[in-house]
């Protein structure tokens, strides 16, 4: 078998399914968008839905990728997961993002030790909806890790479900849902409409850039309405 790793990648490729294909093409147009414009195509269509107060811990923010999930509990020592977090790190594939229910703990469940756990798997992101600890060494990394804020106690939660359908920050997250985060929040897709909000959201970014145009161009403001009611209605 051949060594050289530009076949070897070539060859993976050869190997995806249509359906696998369509999927990354989504994901490559979905990494150039901002999640505004995603959020506009989900309420357009009527699916998906959005996080609310969950947002990135440093500077590094933006991610794409499909979503496995852990559910955790108020503690009452009877967790049912058959593995710990940093196990169950270790059977996620590269590039997806790892996002947590935890009922909202007004306490940590994460730190930088697995951030670095997870960004070192490969996970394009992490995400929870409790707080973190380590939150400045957690800001420098070239990870994508969002949480509710800092904290230095412990949440009183315990790990009951793995890759389960969870609410992780007010958003409904089933495994395999396409989610993309940056510095405005994060916007969950149900995988089987990602082409249709892909196609959603370029047209949006098209009246956006028409929308921008036209304030700079001091156009009249019946022409400029007239460009932002296209915001409002699906594209053919």
């Amino acid at each position: 078998m051949s060594k050289n790793p530009a076949i070897k990648k070539t060859a993976n490729r050869s190997n995806l399914s249509s359906a696998d294909k369509t999927l990354a093409a989504a994901i490559r147009k979905l990494k150039k968008m901002p999640t505004g414009y995603v959020y506009d195509a989900l309420r357009m269509l009527g699916i998906g839905t959005v996080t609310d107060g969950v947002l990135p811990a440093g500077r590094k923010s933006s991610f794409v990728g499909p979503a496995v999930t852990l559910r955790w509990a108020p503690k009452r020592n009877a967790g049912i997961a058959p593995l710990n977090i940093y196990e169950f790190i270790r059977t996620c594939k590269s590039g997806q993002v790892l996002m947590m229910e935890t009922g909202r703990a007004d306490g940590w469940i994460m730190g930088e030790n697995m951030s670095h756990h997870s960004m070192y798997q490969g996970l394009s992101a992490m995400v929870t909806d409790s707080k973190v600890r380590d939150f400045a060494e957690i800001a420098e990394l070239k990870f994508p890790v969002f949480s509710t804020g800092p904290a230095i106690r412990r949440a009183e939660v315990e790990l009951v479900g793995l890759n389960v359908p969870i609410s992780c920050g007010g958003a409904q997250v089933v495994p395999g849902d396409i989610v993309i985060g940056d510095a405005d929040g994060i916007a969950v897709v149900p995988a089987a409409r990602i082409a249709d909000v892909v196609y959603q959201a370029e047209a949006i970014g098209k009246v956006e850039a028409a929308q921008e145009k036209a304030i700079r161009d001091g156009v009249p403001m019946a022409k400029l309405k007239a460009i932002m009611a296209k915001k409002k209605v699906q594209h053919k």
